[in-house]
């Protein structure tokens, strides 16, 4: 299995060496090592060139400045490995980060992305840290909870910062992160369309408890430094909303015993999404549906008709 490291840059020459050296010394190496320079205006793209010029490892992509959508669609653009790993270029990775990702992926095939934890670095957080489940979890599929409770971000935020996320290459691919930054005018909070497209295009997501990236905080944070959901994450909701809603299809209620199929153990805010849904729309196989959300209630973890998949 190969991983294909990519880092999306603008201006943080003072922390982008520091960023691609932890992505060098990782136990398990990685296949490549993509980095993008969104057309920084400092001194990131001559320090980069001087680090790496011969470093093998090390591609450095230069484009004029499109912003974090295409810059991270450039990365994936270039990448010939099988798992793409996001991080921002004022992060760092854990060394043991790719070991723990590779052991995940081969046991658990199905996995189409992955998210970890950060330890915050360098300052104080404004904006509260998502709150994940406190071990090891499997999302399962998630298109129905993102695409019905859009409106609650708790639930279609499923995932952590850019940084603390891998998936596969054929997802990331299918996410066409430049037709949607280009088509609609985003150029940041990649990662809130990342997920959430992810989510609306019926991906496995699995939640890794450990915490294997150091997030740094500096006055330049914009998802640190916020004091809740911000009227650009509200266009990136949006546009990635109304662009991915078409991959559902006709058959969109049809689909909910389906997704619920592959998720082991759903968490009890989620839960009552799906019971709601089930009441609302009273769907095909609602009953088997609703038979399932009651059977949780009492920690059953499987129910007749339906496999885990």
């Amino acid at each position: 299995m190969k991983f294909s490291i990519l880092i999306n840059n603008y201006n943080y020459g003072a922390y982008v060496c520091e960023t691609v050296n932890s992505a060098l010394a990782q136990t398990s190496p990685p296949h490549e090592i993509i980095v993008v320079d969104d057309g920084s205006t400092d001194d990131s793209l001559a320090l980069l060139r001087e680090c790496y010029a011969d470093n093998q490892l090390v591609k450095i992509i230069a484009q004029k400045n499109t912003g974090q959508f295409a810059a991270i669609a450039a990365g994936i653009d270039a990448a010939t490995g099988d798992i793409a790993c996001l991080l921002d270029a004022d992060d760092r990775y854990r060394p043991d980060y790719l070991a723990s990702l590779l052991m995940l992926y081969r046991e658990k095939p199905w996995i189409d992305l992955v998210f970890c934890r950060f330890t915050a670095v360098g300052g104080e957080m404004k904006n509260p840290v998502w709150l994940s489940p406190p071990g090891d979890y499997d999302y399962g599929r998630t298109a129905l909870l993102a695409y019905f409770h859009s409106h609650a971000y708790s639930h279609c935020w499923i995932g952590n910062v850019t940084s603390c996320l891998s998936l596969t290459l054929t997802l990331a691919r299918k996410l066409e992160l430049r037709a949607l930054g280009e088509g609609g005018g985003a150029r940041v909070h990649a990662d809130y369309a990342l997920l959430l497209g992810a989510s609306l295009l019926g991906a496995r997501k699995y939640h890794l408890s450990r915490e294997l990236v150091e997030y740094r905080l500096h006055g330049g944070n914009r998802w640190a430094s916020q004091g809740g959901v911000t009227n650009e994450e509200r266009l990136v909701h949006c546009l990635t909303l109304n662009y991915h809603a078409r991959h559902l299809g006709a058959r969109l209620l049809d689909l909910l015993p389906e997704e619920l199929a592959t998720v082991p153990t759903p968490l009890a805010a989620h839960r009552a999404c799906y019971r709601k849904l089930c009441r609302r729309f009273r769907c095909k196989n609602g009953a088997l549906v609703e038979n399932r959300l009651r059977r949780w209630r009492h920690g059953i973890m499987e129910w007749l008709g339906l496999r885990r998949r």
